[in-house]
């Protein structure tokens, strides 16, 4: 009776290897769907950037020169952005967060 438990216990394989086994299968193919999803989204950032790219050889600067014309002051222009209210301004770019005490730059712009 001893021979046939065994010979039944060497053909089981223990619950612990199995739940490790498991568990590696799993763990390798959430890994695998990252690695999959992080390429699907390079090709997305590679589409957005050819787009920019074209855009941006359709500008002109010979009709946009900051350095040329005339700027002046427009008191009754509301501004149309502040250092608070515009999320793309970063500290190094922030005036007022920089110390910057006047709140009159943003209503100077270039005239015609």
């Amino acid at each position: 009776m001893d021979t046939t438990k065994g010979a039944a216990a060497r053909g089981r394989t223990p619950l612990s290897i199995m739940v490790v086994v498991i568990c590696a299968l799993a763990f390798a193919g959430i890994l695998f769907t990252e690695d999959l999803r992080a390429l699907t989204e390079k090709e997305e950032v590679a589409d957005l950037e050819d787009d920019y790219k074209e855009e941006k050889a359709k500008f002109d600067p010979g009709r946009c020169r900051v350095t040329e014309g005339k700027w002046v002051f427009n008191i009754s222009g509301r501004p149309l952005y502040s250092d608070s209210s515009c999320p793309y301004l970063d500290k190094a770019v922030s005036c007022m967060k920089n110390g910057r005490l006047d709140g009159d730059y943003p209503k100077w712009e270039l005239g015609v």
